[in-house]
């Protein structure tokens, strides 16, 4: 919802932003899980599958768990929320929403895109990519495991200071491979800025996604959604609630 603080585009119909989000959003879901099925069942001629078809959702639950392990991406969340709308506050920055409508909003695209990013991401695109990496490496001549295992896997289990070693580390490369290039996508997914605000964008998320990750792994698939949908919830509503302070776009009437 780049909208909410972008001043140069015109404030969306809220009906039609409410309806497009989940209808995008399955789309997608739904398009990545043609291909993948696809696609994993393809690349077991060639590969022995890391990853069980159905494997993520038989990881145990712990929902509760998860929130409490993880609770610092929500202050985190919050703290970076709040320097940016102030940023936006001391710039001049417009709004294009009454906060109200913002809040509403944005909790149903917190909800909509936690469910249904966790899908692809944390499942179905972690099954397509050993088979796509394991083609590359083969093209290659061993290049791709290299790069991942010499390269970008380590530097990945450095800078997350290991809470993912197992995973990344163990045996079967393609795993830990599998779970950077995922991660590069999800990253790839939400920059739409540019600037220092652009590579902010890009860091912060690599990290958020490389952290659901471990949710995943540690906590089950539906501990890794709920989180999501919780930072989504306080990114967006803080976002709405600072707006206040911001004056109105286009001439809006009243601040709800």
């Amino acid at each position: 919802m780049a909208w909410i603080d972008n001043p140069h585009s015109e404030p969306p119909p809220t009906h039609f932003v409410g309806l497009g989000v989940i209808f995008v959003q399955a789309r997608l879901t739904a398009g990545a899980m043609a291909s993948v099925t696809a696609l994993y069942f393809l690349g077991s001629i060639w590969i022995d599958q890391p990853f069980g078809f159905w494997e993520v959702w038989r990881i145990p639950n712990d929902v509760l768990g998860g929130i409490a392990g993880t609770w610092y991406l929500l202050v985190w969340g919050l703290a970076v929320t709040l320097l940016f709308s102030v940023i936006a506050i001391v710039q001049g920055i417009p709004r294009l929403l009454p906060p109200g409508t913002a809040v509403g909003l944005g909790l149903w695209d917190s909800v909509n895109a936690g469910f249904f990013e966790e899908l692809r991401f944390r499942w179905l695109f972690l099954l397509s990519a050993p088979p796509g990496l394991a083609l590359l490496n083969l093209i290659t001549f061993g290049l791709v495991e290299w790069l991942y295992t010499v390269v970008l896997v380590p530097l990945a289990d450095t800078v997350t200071l290991g809470i993912l070693a197992p995973q990344l580390t163990g045996s079967e490369w393609l795993v830990g491979a599998a779970i950077v290039s995922v991660n590069g996508g999800f990253r790839a997914s939400h920059n739409d800025q540019r600037g220092l605000a652009g590579i902010f964008r890009l860091v912060n998320s690599w990290f958020i996604g490389m952290l659901l990750f471990y949710l995943l792994f540690n906590y089950g698939l539906w501990a890794a959604i709920t989180v999501h949908i919780l930072y989504d919830i306080v990114v967006f509503t803080t976002a709405a609630l600072m707006s206040v302070f911001r004056h109105p776009l286009y001439g809006m009437v009243g601040s709800w």
